[in-house]
C-alpha cells in the first residue's frame, strides 16, 4: 500500500515531471553539499553551493555533516560522489528520493568505504529512465570498496523503465508483505548483490520483462519472485533456511544458476519454465512445479539429504535432465535420507533424460492419470511404478537401468508397467532381451517364440533377472 501511495500516485505524476524537467536541462539546478553546512537536511537551499536544492546533480565532497536527512519528497537526475568524499548515510523513514537521470556515480574506484540509503518506514527509493544504483565495481578486498548500500529495512525500493542496479549491495531487512526491492517495465538487477534476509513476505521482486541480470541473489529466510514476463536471465539465486524463489505468469529462470540448500526451494507456477538454468538441490532442499509450469530444458540435480525434484497438477519436466546424484545410504520411508524425484497429478516427463543413481527415487504413483512418458531413465536407483504405465524412450538415447523397478511407491498401487519406444536400446539390467509382441507372445530379442503365458518362463531370455518379473515391459519395435 505504501508503493501504491506514493509510488504511483506522488512520485509518477513527479517523474513526468522530471522527464520534461529533463528535456529541458538548462532548468536543472546542480548543486555540491557544503563542507560544513548548518544541519544535515537535503531539502534546506542553503546547505548547498546552489543556494536551493539541487534537482540535476547533486555533488557530495568532504563535510561535517554526513547522515543526510529528507524533510520531503526529492527528485535528483544524479548523485555523484567524489573521489574524496567523506562517508556518508542517506536515510528515508518517511519519505521518498526518486532519481530520474545518470543515477548514482562514485568518482574513484578505490573510495571506501561505501555510501549507505536506509529505507525504512514509509520510506521509498525509486530509480527512473537509465539510471543505476551504483556505477562503479563492487565488492573487491571484501570490503564493498567502489559500490552503494541500499538497506530496505521495511522500506521499498524501485526500478522502472530501463534503470539498472548496477553493483549496489541491496539489503532487504525483515520487511514485511510490501517491502524490499521491485524491478518493473526493462530494469536489471545489473551485476548487483541483493540480500533477502527473513524478509516475512518482503524480499525482491522482477515484473513486467525486468530481469535478474548477473545478479547474485541470496534468499536467507527471504523471497524472490518473478512475475509477468521476467526472467532470471544469467543471475545466481541461493535459497536457505526456507528462503525461496518463485516464478509465476511466463516467467523464466532463463539460464540462472539456482541452488536450494538447507530447506531452500524454488517454485514454478502457471506457465512458468525453469528454460535453461541449472538448480541444485541439497540437504533438504527442492524444486517443485505447479499449475502447467514446465522444467524446459533445465537441468536439475537432486544431492542428498532428502532434496528433491517434484511435479504437480499438469506440469511437465519438458526436455529437462533431472538427476538424483546421491549415492548415500537411502532409507524408503524417511524422506530426509536420499534424493526423490516426483510425479504427481497430472503431471508428465515429456521427453526428460532421468538420472537415478543408488540412493536415488523416481515415483510416478501420485499420478491421476494411467502413466506418463518420459525420454529415457537410467541409473541404480529404485523406480516406483505404483499401478502407472511408464512410456520411455522417445529422446532416442540408448540406456541402462540397473536398479529395483517395481510396483509400489509413495501413493501405492500394483501393476505397474514399463513401455519402451523409440529406436536406442533401454538396458533394464537384462530386461531388455524381452519384450510382449502387440499379438500377446513374449519373445526374445532374437525373435524367438515363447509359450503363450503372462509371464515368460526362467531362462528363455539370457541376463533377465527375475526381481522384474511382475512388470510388463512392453515394445512396438
Amino acid at each position: 500500500m505504501r508503493e501504491m501511495r506514493w509510488g504511483l500516485r506522488t512520485i509518477r505524476a513527479a517523474l513526468m515531471a522530471s522527464v520534461c524537467l529533463g528535456a529541458v536541462s538548462a532548468h536543472a539546478v546542480d548543486g555540491t553539499w557544503l563542507a560544513a553546512p548548518a544541519t544535515s537536511d537535503w531539502n534546506t537551499g542553503t546547505n548547498w553551493t546552489s543556494g536551493a536544492v539541487p534537482d540535476g546533480t547533486a555533488t557530495f565532497n568532504t563535510s561535517s555533516q554526513t547522515s543526510i536527512t529528507f524533510s520531503s519528497s526529492t527528485f535528483v537526475q544524479r548523485i555523484q560522489f567524489t573521489s574524496t568524499a567523506s562517508t556518508f548515510s542517506f536515510a528515508l523513514p518517511s519519505t521518498g528520493l526518486g532519481i530520474t537521470g545518470n543515477g548514482i556515480s562514485i568518482s574513484s574506484p578505490d573510495f571506501t568505504p561505501a555510501p549507505t540509503f536506509t529505507v525504512s518506514g514509509d520510506g521509498l527509493l525509486a530509480f527512473a529512465n537509465n539510471a543505476t544504483a551504483s556505477d562503479r565495481p563492487s565488492f573487491s578486498n571484501g570490503n564493498n570498496t567502489g559500490t552503494v548500500i541500499i538497506n530496505n529495512d521495511s522500506g521499498r525500493t524501485i526500478f522502472n523503465d530501463s534503470s539498472t542496479a548496477g553493483r549496489a549491495l541491496i539489503n532487504n531487512n525483515d520487511n514485511t508483505f510490501g517491502g524490499g526491492t521491485t524491478f518493473r517495465n526493462q530494469s536489471t538487477a545489473g551485476s548487483a548483490l541483493i540480500a533477502n534476509n527473513n524478509s516475512l513476505g518482503g524480499g525482491t521482486t522482477f515484473s513486467d520483462q525486468s530481469t535478474a541480470g548477473n545478479a547474485s541473489i541470496f534468499n536467507d529466510g527471504g523471497l524472490t519472485i518473478f512475475q509477468n514476463h521476467s526472467k532470471a536471465a544469467s543471475s545466481t539465486i541461493q535459497n536457505i533456511s526456507v528462503g525461496a524463489t518463485f516464478f509465476t505468469d511466463q516467467s523464466s529462470a532463463d539460464s540462472a544458476q539456482i541452488r536450494n540448500d538447507f530447506g531452500g526451494f524454488a517454485q514454478f507456477n502457471s506457465t512458468s519454465t525453469a528454460a535453461t538454468a541449472m538448480i541444485v538441490n541439497d540437504n533438504g532442499g527442492g524444486v517443485e512445479f505447479r499449475g502447467q509450469a514446465t522444467a524446459g530444458a533445465a537441468t536439475i540435480t537432486n544431492n542428498c539429504f532428502g532434496s528433491r525434484t517434484v511435479f504437480n497438477n499438469a506440469s511437465g519436466a519438458g526436455t529437462a535432465t533431472l538427476i538424483n546424484a546421491c549415492t548415500q545410504p537411502l532409507v524408503v520411508d524417511d524422506p530426509s535420507t536420499g534424493a526423490r524425484i516426483m510425479f504427481n497429478d497430472q503431471s508428465t516427463g515429456g521427453s526428460a533424460r532421468i538420472v537415478n543413481s543408488t540412493g536415488g527415487i523416481v515415483d510416478i504413483s501420485g499420478l491421476t492419470t494411467s502413466g506418463m512418458s518420459a525420454g529415457s531413465i537410467e541409473g541404480a536407483g529404485i523406480f516406483f511404478l505404483g499401478s502407472k504405465t511408464l512410456a520411455v524412450g522417445s529422446n532416442n538415447l540408448s540406456t541402462e537401468v540397473s536398479g529395483v523397478i517395481s510396483d509400489g511407491g509413495a501413493s501405492f498401487g500394483t501393476g505397474g508397467s514399463l513401455v519402451k519406444v523409440g529406436h536406442r536400446h533401454a538396458d533394464a539390467d537384462g530386461l531388455q532381451h524381452l519384450y510382449r509382441h502387440h499379438d500377446g507372445e513374449w519373445r526374445c530379442a532374437d525373435r524367438e517364440w515363447l509359450d503363450r503365458r503372462l509371464e515368460p518362463p526362467r531362462g528363455q531370455c539370457r541376463g533377465v533377472r527375475w526381481r522384474y518379473r511382475h512388470l510388463a515391459y512392453d515394445a512396438d519395435q
